[in-house]
């Protein structure tokens, strides 16, 4: 019994290893990420085509709260559009960098600062777009992964005199992936993650911002009858913020859960690809940590919140 003690704690290092291993390559048909812009016979379509590219996403939402003040009950929005034109990595076929305008509006209640438009240029480059190992999570991933820089302007739907100090431009720098897993399909698991890592010369809130700024919101669930049109999709959910300053909201972690609901996912008409992206949802979540300084003791942590989302040919 002692030598068979003994060889299995020599081994237990190598059968902990093959686990993980075993498990990574059984979960890799859980995680069937969509990947329907790279397709070569992809029909073109207003938002889409060899010379063109129109993503179009964004959330609109009650709160209960914002995490900063009670009794909040409040809407927020925010909608982004990215226009790429002309699209030199697909006229050549090679993984180049390419061109895009971008347009994001905000709105959100009591805040004047956050009611606003930020609009600009930028470059976005996918190296390893046309990678074709397929099948391996790692590589389809950084097919997906882009590095950028842009150039934004503001405009305020209410400016204030004293805002004379908040700079009117920015530019950022860096590399962002967002990937849906299991969405479209009838898979009992499925999953979808953003996460950017950029340097900003301004968050548009304050003067002298230049910083790093993290951000990573994962969510992962199963469907509740996947045959179904009407399938429920409850799901787990987190969101991590960390930068360089001191400020609580961008140095903190919440964590929390929801039911998401996509009536149109199966939807193969000419409207699929405007419909089929519609996520409506409710979801709760609390602050279970701050990194640098705490909030104020009357902040809430937590919060209750029921809206739509929408990700049109994004990926």
């Amino acid at each position: 019994m002692i030598a068979i003690s003994i060889i299995f704690a020599r081994l237990k290092p190598v059968l902990l290893i093959l686990s993980c291993y075993s498990n990574i390559v059984l979960c890799q048909d859980c995680f069937d990420c969509s990947d329907t812009p790279f397709l070569e016979n992809k029909y073109p379509s207003v938002l889409n085509s060899k010379y063109h590219l129109l993503q179009i996403f964004g959330d609109a939402s009650y709160m209960t709260t914002n995490y900063y003040e009670k009794g909040y009950n409040g809407i927020a929005a925010l909608g982004e559009n990215r226009l790429f034109y002309p699209r030199v990595s697909e006229m050549l076929h090679l993984p180049l960098p390419d061109p895009y305008f971008i347009c994001v509006v905000k709105g959100v209640k009591s805040i004047d600062q956050e009611n606003r438009s930020e609009y600009g240029i930028g470059v976005e480059w996918r190296p390893f777009k046309f990678c074709t190992a397929s099948g391996n999570i790692f590589y389809e991933n950084m097919k997906h992964t882009r590095f950028y820089v842009v150039y934004l302007k503001v405009h305020y739907f209410k400016y204030l005199p004293g805002w004379k100090y908040i700079p009117e431009d920015d530019f950022r720098a860096g590399i962002e992936l967002y990937r849906e897993c299991n969405i479209y399909n009838r898979n009992i698991i499925w999953s979808e993650y953003w996460g950017d890592l950029s340097w900003r010369r301004t968050n548009f809130l304050v003067d002298d911002y230049t910083s790093f700024r993290f951000s990573l919101v994962p969510k992962i669930g199963f469907k509740l009858f996947p045959d179904s049109f009407y399938s429920l999709m409850p799901y787990f959910t987190g969101e991590l913020t960390m930068s360089e300053k001191e400020y609580p909201w961008e140095n903190r972690l919440v964590l929390g859960a929801g039911l998401r609901f996509m009536p149109f996912r199966y939807l193969s008409n000419w409207t699929s690809d405007f419909l089929r992206s519609m996520r409506f949802y409710i979801e709760a979540g609390k602050i279970v940590k701050y990194f640098r300084n705490s909030a104020e003791p009357e902040s809430p942590s937590e919060n209750i919140r029921a809206g739509i989302t929408y990700a049109i040919n994004r990926w």
